[in-house]
């Protein structure tokens, strides 16, 4: 049995995820990027963000100018659109409209807020929205990210390490004591082979029709005591797999409130129907 490094003995290995650094680190900037990126989405700009910035830089202006009153009153704007999700509000008048209107007409501001991709904000008034049919069609692909978020999730969790062999650019799945090739439909017993067979080479290579120089960098590998070079790299492959999983599942609430506000603005047009 031999012994040493795996990083130095498998030049021909590549680990097959494109993510390598410190997880924590990265976890702490996806939120921090994740929140801010909810704060532009919610008010539709970067105002608030930019605003925070500055107080943070060179702290908040006290004098009475047009200009500290213009950013005063589009900050005051900015809260309106995070709070009511009535993003499409140009302005303070234009938002004091809505709430005006929202009122005579008795609906609900959260109900507006979640139609406001149908609102018209100059009347203000509310347009016809899709028919029930592209909502149901908008519903399907939100559920179907949402079921590809758990599958990266599943695999991320259950699937031991993927190594790539460079060479060949075969996908090989390693738990430290067997390998086999990585296939879809699932790779069948007989193809596996543990780090004793190494001891054969060439039996591996008429047993599984492997290539034999995938068979020779895949039995250095598991006989090299390849244990924590396979955790570090089934952590990253995790990482990969939770940052996959957490953009589908951004993707398929944005399908997913779509078809919210197509029925919030049904909603709301029965309503306004019914009250005449």
């Amino acid at each position: 049995m031999t012994t040493g490094d795996p990083t130095t003995l498998l030049s021909g290995v590549a680990v097959e995820t494109w993510l390598a650094g410190e997880w924590k680190t990265l976890c702490l900037i996806s939120a921090v990027v994740l929140s801010l990126l909810w704060v532009w989405w919610r008010t539709g700009s970067t105002h608030l963000l930019i605003m925070l910035l500055l107080r943070w830089l060179v702290g908040k202006r006290s004098d009475a100018s047009s200009v500290v009153k213009f950013l005063e009153e589009r900050t005051d704007l900015m809260h309106f659109r995070a709070v009511t999700g009535v993003r499409n509000a140009p302005t303070l008048p234009a938002a004091e409209r809505i709430i005006q209107w929202s009122k005579r007409n008795d609906l609900d501001i959260d109900m507006v807020g979640r139609a406001h991709r149908y609102l018209d904000v100059r009347r203000p008034s509310l347009r016809t929205g899709p028919s029930h049919g592209w909502a149901n069609w908008g519903l399907l692909c939100g559920l179907l990210l949402w079921l590809l978020a758990g599958f990266a999730a599943l695999m991320g969790a259950l699937a031991p390490p993927v190594l790539n062999v460079i060479k060949t650019d075969t996908p090989y799945l390693v738990d430290g004591e067997r390998a086999w090739q990585f296939r879809w439909s699932g790779t069948p017993q007989a193809l596996r082979f543990t780090r004793d067979d190494c001891a054969e080479p060439e039996r591996i290579v008429e047993a599984t029709q492997y290539a034999e120089y995938d068979v020779g960098v895949l039995c250095k590998l598991l006989l090299s005591e390849p244990r924590a070079y396979l955790r570090s790299v089934l952590r990253q492959q995790r990482v990969a797999a939770g940052i996959a999983a957490l953009l589908a599942v951004f993707w398929g609430a944005q399908a997913l409130l779509w078809v919210r506000s197509v029925r919030a603005v049904r909603a709301l047009h029965a309503q306004m129907a019914a009250d005449g």
